[in-house]
């Protein structure tokens, strides 16, 4: 079974709860997997590491340099969006 993590400070971490929930197919209802479920310390946790990470390169870089960074990630999503897409619903598309 798929389990989804926070992905915080380049790891990915379950909750300090250990709570999760389920994310189910809106088409028949299966069950995709379990999502962690954030609390106040995940959450300050992602802005702690969020803020730590602007004083790194990421916040050196010229917005237009971030946003070109951005633009080449979503271009590589993009270019890769079929098979991102049916590893997720092959099923029904």
């Amino acid at each position: 079974m798929n389990e989804f993590k926070h992905f915080i400070n380049g790891a990915y971490v379950a909750s300090a709860s250990g709570k999760t929930f389920e994310n189910r197919c809106p088409v028949d209802n299966s069950l995709i997997g379990l999502v962690h479920e954030a609390s106040r310390e995940e959450v300050d946790q992602a802005v702690k590491a969020a803020k730590a990470a602007l004083k790194g390169p990421w916040g050196k870089m010229t917005q237009a340099a971030r946003t070109a960074m951005l633009n080449r990630v979503a271009d590589r999503i993009n270019e890769r969006f079929d098979e991102f897409f049916s590893s997720r619903m092959p099923r029904y598309w």
